[in-house]
């Protein structure tokens, strides 16, 4: 393992220890986690999702589908809070987005390599 590798795993490591805690400690237990795949810490925090029994959508960058075939329809029915393990630019979209149905961003804690864990719902 060379250096890059190194830091690569450490700050994939300590991204889904911090997302996970956002499960584990959030006051609105999330029924829906959205994952960047594209990044082995958005692919962690959905198995550990997962395992909790939450579904999970994963996006890659881009969030108009996820918002056209899922989340607008899900918060439009009143559904839960949503939390997720993105890039500054997708949560910002789904901020905006979210406005349309009265929810805003409970929590956000910035990670390694860009990355952001959150949470969206009622306020």
């Amino acid at each position: 393992m060379d250096r890059r590798q190194f830091c690569l795993a450490s700050a994939t490591v300590l991204a889904v220890g911090s997302a996970a805690g956002v499960l584990a400690h959030s006051q609105t237990a999330p029924s829906l986690v959205i994952f960047d795949s594209r990044f082995a810490a958005g692919r962690a925090f959905a198995v550990a999702a997962q395992r909790r029994g939450i579904a999970t959508v994963a996006i890659r960058g881009d969030v108009t589908a996820l918002w056209r075939q899922r989340l607008n329809g899900h918060w439009a029915r009143d559904g839960g809070a949503v939390a997720g393990l993105s890039t500054r630019a997708s949560l910002l979209c789904l901020e905006q987005m979210a406005r349309d149905h009265w929810r805003q961003l409970q929590s956000r804690e910035l990670l390694a390599a860009g990355l952001v864990s959150w949470v969206i719902a009622r306020g």
